[in-house]
């Protein structure tokens, strides 16, 4: 009885929680050190509980016994740290071409720049911590601020730097998207060469609707919604029939905002967008609101601008 009295207080004080001062933490390597009682434990970032800490934060933690090094203690669910924002979410799509994408809260989706992100590469399916502010473009919609990844970094690009639709990006990659972003430019607005003006917004002002063309053939509304839902929400979509016996088509989302409409023609523009094989064009179009008496799926458009 003596003995099992033992060991259960030995495993109750190998659970109490102890505190320390984060001496070091490389987020690169996923790992760092805790000054304890003049010791420094080590600690990995599968063993950080809710934000990743740095230099100089106070962190509680447990004492447990290393299990690659027996006889030396390791600090296991670390908590306390400071960097990024106080909310949790995941990182639901990113291009790190074009430097922005959507991180997921609560069932809800926050546009992200690169320029919010505090030293990561952001992939798909990443945990993090931020915080939701107003855009400085548009007070009605939100923007991510103090963007951390959780535990560690994710390994730096090799893509170079960013720009719009990755037109700053270094290499034989960032001269490609130069030459067809300028490309995309000269043929004109969605209306063809001899069209409205020219440029990526067609000469339209800026609105919720985007017209997309190089779309494949066999496109639907059902797939269309699926690639552009990744830029944001998507109100709705019409695909249009082809014409000349091409194998494009072309086709209208509309955007739940003129700011995610304005994300897509800036950086969607002479991209692959996830789901394709190549590039699209992206352009204004002017609001499905001020078509006229046109109608979307109904055979014709009005006098819509089309």
């Amino acid at each position: 009885f003596s003995f099992l009295q033992g060991v259960s207080f030995e495993i109750s004080a190998m659970a109490e929680r102890v505190s320390g001062l984060c001496k070091s933490y490389v987020r690169n390597t996923g790992w760092g050190f805790i000054t304890y009682e003049g010791k420094d434990i080590f600690f990995h970032k599968s063993d950080i509980i809710g934000r990743p800490p740095k230099d100089g934060d106070v962190l509680t933690f447990v004492l447990a016994q290393s299990d690659k090094n027996p006889g030396q203690q390791v600090a296991k669910e670390v908590d306390g740290g400071s960097l990024g924002g106080s909310l949790e979410g995941n990182v639901k799509w990113y291009n790190e071409l074009s430097g922005y994408g959507f991180i997921e809260h609560e069932g809800q989706t926050h546009f992200v720049h690169h320029s919010d992100i505090d030293g990561d590469l952001l992939l798909e399916g990443d945990k993090v911590w931020f915080d939701i502010a107003p855009s400085p473009k548009d007070p009605n919609q939100t923007v991510c601020k103090h963007v951390v990844r959780a535990g560690g970094s994710n390994p730096p690009s090799q893509k170079g730097t960013y720009g719009k639709a990755g037109a700053k990006g270094e290499g034989m990659k960032g001269k490609m998207v130069q030459m067809m972003a300028a490309m995309m430019m000269m043929k004109g607005g969605p209306y063809g060469k001899g069209g409205k003006g020219g440029g990526k917004s067609g000469g339209l002002p800026e609105s919720d609707t985007v017209f997309v063309k190089s779309l494949p053939v066999e496109s639907t509304p059902d797939t269309v919604h699926g690639i552009f839902s990744q830029y944001g929400g998507v109100k709705s979509v019409k695909v249009l029939p082809p014409s000349g016996g091409r194998n494009v088509v072309a086709a209208f989302v509309v955007m739940n905002s003129v700011a995610e409409a304005k994300s897509v023609v800036e950086n969607v523009n002479g991209q692959v967008p996830a789901g394709l094989q190549k590039p699209v064009e992206t352009m204004f179009a002017e609001s499905r609101a001020e078509w006229g008496k046109g109608e979307w799926g109904k055979g014709g458009f009005g006098k819509g601008p089309y």
